[in-house]
């Protein structure tokens, strides 16, 4: 005779899409400019806590920008100098194992 009343029922992980939209007209973000908005937009309508990371050219890049976080919604204001104009910030959302990307060209004012 077994038991198997120590067994407990495997929990089954949700996997939920997810994508960082950008208003905007063209993803981009202005050194000395305002504060740029981006949103995760999940599969599910619903807000999960992930966890946000900034790099150019696969550098850190978190203390050049101001960032604040509400939600799903994420302000970012580029306060770094004019050397990184034609540059790309890498913006990241990770959440679980899955991430999401979204490329910002980094332009004069």
């Amino acid at each position: 005779m077994w038991a198997d009343y120590h067994r407990q029922p495997i929990k089954e992980v949700q996997q939920v899409s997810f994508e960082i939209l950008y208003a905007g007209v063209s993803p981009q973000i202005k050194v000395g400019g305002s504060s740029k908005k981006l949103t995760v937009s999940f599969s599910d309508d619903n807000t999960y806590d992930g966890s946000w990371s900034y790099t150019i050219d696969g550098v850190d890049a978190a203390a050049l920008l101001q960032s604040e976080v509400s939600g799903n919604t994420n302000k970012i204001k580029f306060i770094g100098d004019s050397t990184y104009i034609g540059k790309t910030l890498t913006v990241k959302y990770i959440y679980l194992e899955n991430e999401a990307t979204l490329d910002l060209d980094i332009v004069s004012l």
